[in-house]
């Protein structure tokens, strides 16, 4: 169920990569399994430690991240 899940999410982001026409076909569904595997691994430390020193540093780079996978095409 949690592997469908996460596929249904990872679809959406593929989707609208497509409808922005942004980066290649042959690049989406691995852009979008990062973009979604790297806030879903943040979520789940930020879930089990309540205390992270670092938050507004990972969600810094959480956030280049994200626009470079999903936005910038260079």
């Amino acid at each position: 169920m949690l592997e469908g899940w996460h596929e249904e999410v990872i679809s959406d982001l593929v989707r609208g990569m497509r409808l922005a026409g942004r980066f290649s076909d042959e690049t989406h569904h691995i852009r979008g399994t990062l973009a979604f595997t790297s806030l879903d691994y943040v979520a789940t430390l930020w879930t089990r430690r309540k205390f992270e020193p670092n938050r507004e540093h990972a969600l810094e780079i959480l956030a280049d991240t994200w626009y470079h996978l999903l936005c910038d095409e260079g």
